[in-house]
């Protein structure tokens, strides 16, 4: 029974009124504020009495209402008015939620094969409330949308809710929940049409993920808009189940393509601690031909590293992801520990299939370099080296830029021989994993593991960008760049044969878009033995910037306590 005790002011003059609500809070406060006809005139410069007695009338049944969304149907609500000094009146309002009603039996059924799906299944089991939980009407709502929608992704458009079914027992604050499902049957993947591209069908066929007559999933029409957006040869892509031109059960899917800018260029500055201060710039030309051929072009300069590549590419008939390559690369690097020119030339195809992505390459690398520390008379090594390669990498998540959680695995092979055409011999491995877990909304941990090998006859001629080194932005923070690894006579790092590194960090989000990290990195690099590790840690402030994260890393080094601290600035995917 709803209580209303209130005292009448006597005056007739108008009031301005405050109302205070106690006894609830949260959502279910906001709810009933918005519900209380007498809220309204807290922003008014008076309320009569008459008003202000049929609106406190009000309250109890605004009240009680307000609740039942959140299971709560036994709300009561007492009130007290308070003349105030002047035309002022304070309205306090003290809640009681009461008893909630609880759910007591839950009958779930989804008739025909779509109840078997697993994705289905899981739903029904995670389904809320759940019994014995507070009927809350907006879990409930959404429990049954989530169902609805996983059956129209995959399919059943002529889904019948049958037995829609919620029972309040009120004396006894329980409720029952009976919805049951008759989802149908399921559509299949029609004929796929393409409309304003500015290449065939034909052509276009190769990114279309599924065969006409099989099984309709939203998902497949996701992916054929994600693989048509990651060709790069159009602005706008919209991908409709065209459903009123139905037949058979057989969906035909729309396909509406805008051309994008045939030429691309960008242009722009960049900072690395590695590599120091440079400038950027590219062109590419998104198709050359009605075969969707691409030719692009790119050169980066920078205080310690000239870096410029063209590579051609020409799309294969197998997939979305698959390509001839063909390519040549020049690069100049001045460090304190490698002096470098050399020139790439590189052929192959490339490979994906889900989360799987593999390259094959046939590369001849040539060029002139030093190593170690060195004086203007110390001799240049010349190296030619002809190798195959082979990049096979999986990813798991649905972010590869900034996931909440997931993983990455990359493994790279090389092999050469003294006998066909390479000045040493050479086989060479190496893996990377990287995993991320969130431990809350705010907070993630990283974690990278890096390992290779390396078994040759002349170490001494193997160029640097086939060697191992460690130190730097994206290794081990704490030691400049390509700082650790087997020395010379005059202590200056030379690479290994060996690498093994490791990190973790945590990384907490205190406003959207910027987060603080704290981290801890090992690893070293070596040719004989054992690994002597060294470590580092330190802080670091990341920006989600929209074509990625942006690091900045004060690191030190802990196994040489008198050093300075190292200042690292990078950018990447977090996988």
């Amino acid at each position: 029974m709803t209580l209303l005790a209130a005292a009448t002011p006597t005056e007739a003059t108008p009031h301005a009124v405050t109302v205070q609500i106690e006894g609830i809070d949260g959502e279910p406060l906001a709810a009933a504020r918005t519900a209380l006809s007498l809220v309204s005139y807290q922003s008014r410069k008076s309320i009569g009495a008459a008003r202000l007695e049929r609106l406190l009338g009000l309250v109890p049944k605004q009240i009680a209402d307000a609740l039942e969304v959140f299971g709560y149907y036994h709300a009561t609500a007492q009130t007290t008015v308070t003349p105030r000094a002047g035309d002022s009146t304070l309205v306090q309002i003290q809640v009681d939620r009461g008893a909630p009603v609880r759910v007591a039996m839950l009958d779930l059924k989804i008739e025909g094969a779509a109840g078997k799906n697993r994705r289905i299944r899981r739903l029904l089991a995670e389904f809320a409330p759940a019994v014995g939980a507070v009927f809350d009407h907006r879990h409930y709502e959404q429990s049954k949308a989530r169902i609805e929608r996983a059956l129209l992704r995959r399919g059943y458009f002529d889904q019948q809710l049958i037995e829609p079914r919620v029972e309040i027992r009120r004396e006894t604050s329980l409720a029952e929940v009976r919805l049951h499902w008759r989802a149908g049957t399921r559509y299949l993947m029609g004929t796929v049409t393409f409309e304003g591209g500015q290449f065939s069908d034909a052509f276009l066929q190769r990114y279309i993920p599924w065969q006409a007559g099989d099984r309709y999933d939203q998902q497949r029409i996701e992916a054929l808009q994600q693989a048509l957006a990651a060709a790069n040869y159009f602005s706008m892509i919209e991908v409709i189940p065209d459903l009123p031109h139905s037949h058979d059960l057989q969906v035909p899917i729309r396909v509406r393509l805008t051309p994008a800018k045939r030429t691309a260029y960008n242009i722009g500055l960049s900072y690395e601690t590695d590599i120091g201060f440079g400038v950027r710039t590219g062109v590419e030309r998104r198709w050359l031909n009605r075969h969707g051929q691409v030719l692009a072009a790119e050169l980066s300069m920078a205080e310690k590293l000239t870096d410029s590549s063209v590579d051609y590419r020409i799309p294969r008939r197998s997939g979305a992801e698959d390509f001839y390559l063909a390519g040549v690369r020049y690069r100049d690097e001045n460090t304190s520990v490698v002096d470098a020119r050399s020139t790439l030339f590189s052929a192959g195809t490339t490979i994906g299939r889900d989360q799987w992505n593999g390259a094959l390459s046939v590369n001849a690398l040539t060029g002139s370099f030093l190593v170690g520390s060195r004086a203007s008379f110390d001799p240049r090594r010349n190296s030619h080296m002809l190798y195959p390669e082979l990049n096979v990498a999986r990813f798991y998540g649905s972010n590869r830029v900034r996931p909440e959680a997931g993983a990455s695995l990359r493994v790279t092979l090389r092999a050469a021989s003294s006998n066909l055409q390479s000045s040493v011999d050479l086989l060479q491995i190496r893996t990377e994993a990287r995993g991320i877990a969130a431990l809350s909304p705010a907070n993630r941990i990283l974690l990278r593991a890096e390992l290779g090998a390396t078994e040759t006859n002349r170490f001494s001629l193997l160029p640097p960008e086939l060697r191992f080194f460690a130190g730097g932005d994206r290794s081990v923070r704490g030691y400049a760049y390509q700082s650790l690894g087997d020395r010379d006579a005059e202590g200056t790092a030379i690479g290994g044969r060996f690498l093994t590194t490791f990190s973790s960090e945590l990384e907490h989000t205190f406003l959207p878009g910027w987060s603080a990290a704290v981290f801890f990195d090992g690893g070293d690099v070596f040719s004989h033995g054992l690994p002597q590790f060294r470590f580092g840690t330190g802080v670091g402030l990341r920006w989600a910037s929209p074509v990625g994260p942006i690091r900045v890393d004060i690191g030190h080094g802990l196994n040489h306590p008198d050093s300075n601290f190292e200042l690292h600035i990078s950018a990447g995917p977090d996988l």
